[in-house]
């Protein structure tokens, strides 16, 4: 009798929060339809924090932070949106929009090839190359079983160099469902959210001239590269070694937040 108790306990609690989430997320349209931009921004970052993140969420919650004249905060939820979902055309789209509003314009260094590559691997999710890769399998399976079952020379021959070409195009769709599943977790890309902070050749704050770096503002997009946690610090404990345009410099954890 227990054992049904709290099953029907565990039932109504799951039920109760599937509820809650539409509730609290149609809340916060419904405040950001009213223009109560930072009532909205509380109501997602509650439900993302209560239920879980999505792309749609993420994309939210940066049009609200732009609503709030809040670049950084807006920028660092548009990559988070298509972080989770490489088709989020309408984040992609926002994204470009606002990182044209920001003091840091900072160039695409990747070479031709690479961005080509890299806008074919992320144009989709990894869940979409795995079933276009687990499409690759079938069809390869029935290409060798027709060049196993049938007699005809010509029908057969042409069930071998399907599968040469189905096999290839398997093998290319797999990875790439594993290198956009390895992107989606990757935690290396942090976004600027102080008005202005000067990075460090050290991991402190530049006591001198010498020692001061790079000046960014919000916004800006760094990669992160080594970080060290510091005990003479007062106000900061973690410092992020990050590559700005192929330079390396030092910024506190304050200043970024990760992607």
């Amino acid at each position: 009798m227990k054992r049904y108790i709290l099953f029907y306990i565990v039932l109504a609690v799951s039920n109760f929060s599937l509820l809650a989430f539409p509730a609290l997320t149609e809340r916060a349209d419904s405040l950001y339809m009213r223009n109560e931009y930072h009532s909205a921004i509380k109501a997602y970052e509650e439900s993302i924090r209560d239920f879980g993140a999505s792309s749609e969420i993420y994309y939210n919650l940066g049009n609200a932070y732009y609503k709030s004249e809040n670049l950084g905060k807006a920028i660092l939820n548009y990559e988070r949106a298509i972080k989770l979902d490489a088709g989020n055309e309408d984040a992609i789209h926002n994204l470009t929009f606002v990182n044209t509003k920001i003091f840091d314009k900072l160039p695409d260094n990747r070479n031709f090839i690479t961005r080509i590559c890299d806008s074919i691997l992320y144009s989709i999710s990894s869940n979409s190359w795995a079933y276009i890769s687990f499409a690759f399998l079938i069809l390869l399976l029935a290409a060798i079983g027709t060049y196993i079952y049938f007699e005809k020379i010509l029908i057969r021959k042409i069930g071998f160099f399907s599968a040469i070409m189905l096999f290839v195009g398997f093998l290319i769709s797999i990875s790439c469902s594993i290198l956009s599943a390895m992107h989606s977790l990757d935690n290396n890309y942090a976004i600027v959210l102080d008005e202005a902070v000067m990075l460090s050749t050290s991991p402190r704050e530049p006591a001198s001239h010498a020692e001061e770096a790079i000046l960014l503002h919000e916004g800006a997009k760094v990669e992160i590269i080594d970080s060290i946690q510091t005990l003479n610090d007062s106000t900061c404990r973690m410092w992020y070694e990050v590559k700005v345009n192929n330079d390396r410099a030092w910024i506190k954890s304050l200043s970024i937040e990760k992607i």
